[in-house]
């Protein structure tokens, strides 16, 4: 996931992690919820879409 990112972005940009409660909750919130049959545990990613505005002003 890490080198994907870099790469579309051309440049590094660390993941950042979050409690894992914080997680659920996000989560909870999402458009939609992709399952995959991988069957390693902990490998779960929120992806923000569209345009993330700054801070007014």
């Amino acid at each position: 996931m890490q080198a994907e990112i870099d790469t579309a972005l051309g440049r590094a940009e660390p993941l950042v992690g979050i409690e894992r409660f914080a997680f659920y909750d996000q989560a909870r919130r999402a458009f939609a919820v992709v399952q995959v049959g991988d069957p390693r545990p902990y490998g779960c990613f929120l992806l923000r879409k569209g345009v993330i505005a700054g801070e007014p002003g």
